[in-house]
C-alpha cells in the first residue's frame, strides 16, 4: 500500500499526541489501558506490567528478581509507561504487517489487547485524516475498530455509507453509533455540551422575545389609544404613540437592557391579550427566564469545563490509558483526591504493585465511594492477593449498582474461584443477558490465556464531567453572556427576573379591569373604544354590523359602495399578513389568531439559527466531532426548520377571522 513508511512514521508521532485539545500539556507518553480488546463496552484484561496477562496468583515475594529485568517503577512514576516502549512497537507492527489495511489494523488491535489498550485514538485519527491510507469506507471502518468511543469515527463511518448509497441500514447504525459513543467520550461531550447549551441560551430567550415583541405590536395601536386617553382626551395620535414609547423605554432606559423592553412588550400584550394569547404569553416569558439562567448557566459550565479541574481531566487520561508525565505528576501532588486516588490505585495495580493498589483501593472504600468501577477494581486486586470473601463482597455491591457485563463475568471467576458452581453459573448467565457479545470476546480471551482474566472498568466520562462542570469560571462566562441582554439588575437573579414578569402581567391586569380598554373591529379594523362612543357589538363595528345582520336598513348605493370597500380592505389586510407571515417568524400565528402556533414557528426560526451558529464551528474541533456535528446540528436543524414551516402553515391555514385584526 502507499506511503507504509511515511503511514508508520506519521502513527508514531500521533500516537505520542494526547489529543487534539491537550497538545499543550506537554510530550506525552502512552499508559497502559485497564479495557479489553476494542469492541468491548467498558473494560479488559488487566495487563501485567510486561504486556502479559495479569494473573489472580498474589507475586511471590520471595521468589529472586530477574536481573534482565528493568527495575520498578518508582511510586511517583507507576503507570506511566514510556513513549519508546508503545509507541515503537506499534509502529514496528504497522510497518512490518502486510499491506492491506485491515490486517495492519488487526496487528495493531491486537497488540493494544495486549498492553490493555482499548481506544487508539491516535491512530484512529490518522486513518480518518489521510487519504492514502484507503478508500473513504475502508479508513472510516478501521477507525471504528481502533477507537469504538470515538463519534468522529462512527460519524466518518455513516457519511461513507451514505456517499456510497448502498447500504442505508448500515448508515442509519453508524449514525446512532455516533450517537451512544458522544457521552461516553469526555471532550466531544463537553464539545458538543458547550455549543449545544451557548446555542440555546440565545435560541430560546430570542424565540420569547420575538414572540412576545410581536403580541405586542398587534395591539400597539389600542394601547396608545388608551393610553392618551387616560394623560389627555385630546392628544393626537403620535402623541399618544410617543408616550407609550417613552413609558415601553423606561425600564430599558434605567439599565435593564433588551430584558427591560420585553417587559413592557409583555404588558402590553398581556392587557390586550385572551385567555389563550396570555398562557401562551407566560409560557414564552418561561422561555426567556429559562434560557437566560439554567440554560446559560450550563453553557458556561461546559465551556470552562476543559480548564477547570485539572485532576479530573489527569484522572481521566491516565484511566483511559493515554498518558503524560504531566498527568502523574498532578495525581502526585493531589493527595486524597478521590478521582487521584483511584487513577493511581489503578496504575499500581497495572504495574504489579498488588499491595500499593489494595492501599490506595482501601482509602477510597473508606472514604465511602460506591462508583461500580471502583468497586469493581478493588475487588480486582483483592482477588489477586488471594481475599476471596472480600472480593466476592465488593463485586456484588458493584453488581447490584450497575448492569455491566464485565463486572458480572468478574463475578463468576470469582465464584468459581472459590468453588461455588451454582453461583459462577447464575453470574454467567446475567452477563450473557446483559451483553452477550462482550461476554463472547471476554470468554475467547479467556479460553486463550493460560490464566485468569479480570476486566478493570476505567474513569467513567459521566464520573469525570460531573467533576468539570461543577467549575466557578463557567457562572463567570454564564453571567457574561446574561449581560448582553439583562444587563441591569433584574439579570442577577433568576427569581428577579420571574418576579418581574409577574409583577408585569399584574399590573396589566390590574389596569384593565380599571377601565374598558378599546379593542377593534374583526370586520374591518376600525378602532372600537367605548369612551369615544365606538361601541363593539359582538366584535363588529357599528357599520359592518348593520352590513351583516342588517342590510336593509342601508341604502344600498351606500351599501355597495361600503362593500366595495370593505373588500379592498380585506385584500390590502391579506396582502400585509401573508408578507407578514413570510418575513416575520411567528407572525402567522400572532396576527392569525393561533398564538401557540406561533410561538412554536418563533422557536423553530431560532432554534436553526442556533444549529447553523453551532455548524460555524465557534469552538474548535479538538478531533473528536468530524461529520457528528452535521448529523447533530445539522439533523437537529433541519427538524427545526421543518417545525418552522409546518407550524407556519398550518397558522397560516387555520387563522381565524380577518388576518390580522
Amino acid at each position: 500500500m502507499r506511503g507504509g513508511w511515511q503511514a508508520a512514521l506519521a502513527l508514531a508521532v500521533l500516537l505520542g499526541a494526547v489529543s487534539g485539545a491537550r497538545a499543550q500539556d506537554g510530550a506525552p507518553a502512552v499508559a497502559l489501558e485497564t479495557e479489553a480488546s476494542p469492541g468491548l463496552p467498558a473494560g479488559t484484561a488487566s495487563p501485567a506490567p510486561n504486556g502479559a496477562p495479569a494473573s489472580t496468583e498474589a507475586p511471590d515475594p520471595t521468589e529472586a528478581p530477574d536481573p534482565t529485568e528493568a527495575p520498578a517503577p518508582t511510586d511517583a512514576s507507576r503507570g506511566a509507561a514510556a513513549p519508546a516502549d508503545l509507541l515503537s512497537p506499534l509502529a514496528e507492527r504497522w510497518r512490518t504487517a502486510r499491506p492491506e489495511l485491515h490486517v495492519r489494523v488487526e496487528a495493531l488491535r491486537d497488540l493494544a489487547g495486549e498492553r490493555g489498550l482499548a481506544n487508539l485514538e491516535p491512530a484512529a485519527r490518522l486513518l480518518l485524516l489521510d487519504e492514502s491510507l484507503g478508500t473513504r469506507l475502508e479508513r472510516s471502518r478501521a477507525a471504528v475498530a481502533l477507537a469504538p468511543d470515538l463519534p468522529a469515527a462512527h460519524a466518518a463511518l455513516a457519511a461513507a455509507h451514505v456517499s456510497e448509497g448502498r447500504n442505508p441500514a448500515a448508515a442509519l447504525d453508524a449514525a446512532l453509533a455516533t450517537l451512544r459513543a458522544l457521552p461516553r467520550h469526555l471532550e466531544a461531550s463537553l464539545w458538543f455540551g458547550a455549543l449545544g447549551f451557548w446555542a440555546l441560551a440565545w435560541a430560546l430567550p430570542a424565540a420569547g422575545l420575538g414572540f412576545i415583541a410581536l403580541c405586542a405590536a398587534r395591539s400597539v395601536r389600542e394601547a396608545a389609544h388608551d393610553l392618551g386617553d387616560r394623560l389627555e382626551r385630546g392628544m393626537p395620535l403620535f402623541a399618544r404613540a410617543a408616550a407609550l414609547g417613552a413609558l415601553a423605554l423606561l425600564p430599558a432606559s434605567v439599565g435593564e437592557g433588551a430584558l427591560g423592553l420585553g417587559l413592557s412588550a409583555f404588558a402590553v400584550a398581556f392587557a390586550y391579550g385572551d385567555a389563550a394569547r396570555r398562557l401562551v404569553l407566560t409560557a414564552a416569558a418561561a422561555l426567556v427566564v429559562v434560557g437566560l439562567y439554567p440554560i446559560a448557566d450550563s453553557a458556561g459550565r461546559y465551556l470552562a469545563a476543559p480548564a477547570s479541574d485539572a485532576v479530573a481531566e489527569s484522572a481521566w487520561v491516565v484511566e483511559r490509558g493515554v498518558a503524560s508525565p504531566l498527568d502523574a505528576r498532578r495525581l502526585d501532588h493531589a493527595g486524597d483526591d478521590p478521582l487521584a486516588l483511584r487513577a493511581r490505585a489503578l496504575q499500581a495495580k497495572r504495574s504489579g504493585d498488588f499491595a500499593l493498589a489494595r492501599e490506595r483501593y482501601a482509602v477510597l472504600l473508606e472514604q465511602g465511594a460506591e462508583e461500580p468501577a471502583v468497586l469493581n477494581n478493588a475487588a480486582n486486586v483483592w482477588l489477586a492477593l488471594g481475599e476471596l470473601d472480600g472480593a466476592i463482597a465488593l463485586y456484588q455491591r458493584a453488581a447490584s449498582r450497575s448492569e455491566s457485563a464485565p463486572v458480572w463475568f468478574n463475578l463468576a471467576q470469582a465464584y468459581g474461584r472459590a468453588i461455588r458452581v451454582g453461583d459462577h453459573e447464575d453470574a454467567l448467565a446475567r452477563a450473557q443477558v446483559i451483553d452477550d457479545a462482550a461476554v463472547r470476546a471476554l470468554t475467547e480471551r479467556l479460553a486463550a490465556s493460560e490464566r485468569v482474566l479480570l476486566t478493570d472498568l476505567p474513569l467513567s466520562a459521566r464520573v469525570a464531567r460531573a467533576r468539570l462542570l461543577d467549575a466557578e469560571p463557567g457562572r463567570a462566562a454564564a453571567a457574561s453572556m446574561r449581560r448582553s441582554l439583562a444587563p441591569g439588575r433584574l439579570g442577577a437573579d433568576p427569581r428577579g427576573a420571574a418576579g418581574a414578569f409577574a409583577a408585569a402581567a399584574l399590573l396589566a391586569w390590574l389596569l384593565v379591569r380599571s377601565f374598558r380598554p378599546s379593542s377593534r373591529c374583526r370586520r374591518c379594523g376600525d378602532l372600537l373604544c367605548p369612551r369615544c362612543g365606538r361601541v363593539a357589538r359582538e366584535g363588529l363595528c357599528e357599520g359592518c354590523a348593520r352590513m351583516l345582520h342588517r342590510p336593509e336598513t342601508l341604502d344600498p348605493k351606500l351599501r355597495d359602495v361600503r362593500a366595495r370597500g370593505l373588500a379592498r380592505r380585506e385584500r390590502g389586510r391579506a396582502r400585509w399578513y401573508r408578507l407578514a407571515s413570510l418575513v416575520m417568524p411567528g407572525a402567522a400565528g400572532v396576527f392569525g389568531g393561533r398564538p401557540l402556533l406561533g410561538l412554536l414557528a418563533t422557536l423553530g426560526f431560532t432554534g436553526v439559527w442556533g444549529a447553523v451558529w453551532a455548524l460555524g464551528r465557534p469552538l474548535p474541533d479538538p478531533l473528536v466531532a468530524g461529520h457528528a456535528a452535521w448529523l447533530v446540528f445539522g439533523g437537529g436543524g433541519l427538524v427545526l426548520a421543518l417545525v418552522y414551516l409546518a407550524t407556519t402553515g398550518a397558522a397560516y391555514k387555520l387563522r381565524r377571522g380577518s388576518a390580522g385584526s
